[in-house]
């Protein structure tokens, strides 16, 4: 109904956080480090204490490019005026992979979203167009939804197989509660998204009908 709807909306556009690898240089590699997405930035820290004084860097998500290197890389980079931003990045498994790389795709479209609203903005890229984005999340979906399949699958014949022992059986029903929970934040995201696309239409909608008036 509404009500769960609107706890979706508020999951979805709650800020994300969490401990990402990043690349620093050829000598210390990856480096642990404390990740915030909030408000169209994406910030990090070298622990949660230092949220409190020290962010060792910000880039903004208006105009940034998000790509995917891996099944656990990605890479997020932005180029202004000032020069070209780039951080390299790896999640510890490719499930949280997926929840970064969905929740910094939602919090690019919401910025573009709340830039254009002032103004109307011509330089978004086409890695915020509405429909590839939707499209995008709903492959995402589709993919978590085949592989809780598979994880039913093993869980039943292991359950069929005669093995008494129960810690594989615990081992399998974890992967299938990751996933059932990643597939539970995609579609937030997706429902964040669709609302998102629908509210841009509307307003185009409006704009053409204003426009026709006048004429």
């Amino acid at each position: 109904g509404r009500t769960g709807n609107r706890v979706m909306m508020a999951a979805a556009s709650d800020g994300h956080r969490g401990w990402l690898a990043k690349w620093t240089n050829y000598i210390r590699g990856y480096q642990k480090r404390w990740f915030v997405l909030h408000s169209g930035l994406l910030s990090y820290y070298r622990n949660q204490a230092e949220m409190a004084h020290t962010c060792r860097g910000t880039i903004n998500l208006l105009m940034a490019n998000i790509e995917r290197r891996g099944s656990r890389d990605f890479v997020v980079s932005n180029t202004s005026s000032g020069g070209t931003q780039t951080y390299f990045l790896r999640a510890s498994t490719d499930v949280d992979a997926d929840k970064w790389i969905a929740a910094l795709k939602v919090e690019k479209c919401k910025t573009n979203q709340t830039d254009s609203d002032g103004a109307t903005s011509n330089t978004a890229s086409s890695d915020c167009d509405d429909v590839s984005v939707l499209k995008q999340t709903f492959h995402e979906m589709t993919a978590h939804h085949s592989l809780m399949a598979k994880h039913h699958q093993s869980i039943t014949a292991g359950m069929s197989g005669g093995d008494t022992s129960t810690k594989p059986i615990h081992e399998k029903m974890t992967l299938y509660k990751i996933s059932a929970n990643s597939l539970m934040n995609l579609c937030g995201n997706f429902l964040a998204l669709a609302h998102t696309f629908k509210e841009k239409v509307q307003t185009t909608l409006a704009t053409e009908r204003e426009r026709s008036e006048e004429r």
